[in-house]
């Protein structure tokens, strides 16, 4: 990514949950991994947690540690990139 995500919003963050949600059929866990994957990414300061917590905890859309681990690592090593930390 050469620029940052906007920041999330309500109604994006919502929108994508339900999308998760209904995601079903043959490739299903890779489409929800992807859409994990943008919600991370567009996560400042402590929303991840609030993000994680919520999919793990909250909701029954399937999601434990192992699927969102994944998507967690890549969002860190990409803000990291982004913001030039090591």
């Amino acid at each position: 990514m050469l620029r940052p995500l906007p920041p999330l919003t309500l109604a994006g963050v919502f929108s994508t949950l339900h999308q998760i949600a209904a995601t079903g059929g043959a490739g299903s866990g890779a489409r929800r991994q992807a859409l994990v994957l943008g919600l991370l990414r567009g996560c400042r300061d402590v929303e991840t947690r609030y993000l994680v917590r919520t999919l793990i905890r909250n909701l029954r859309i399937g999601a434990d540690w192992r699927s969102v681990l994944g998507p967690l690592a890549r969002a860190v090593l990409v803000h990291r990139k982004v913001r030039g930390v090591r």
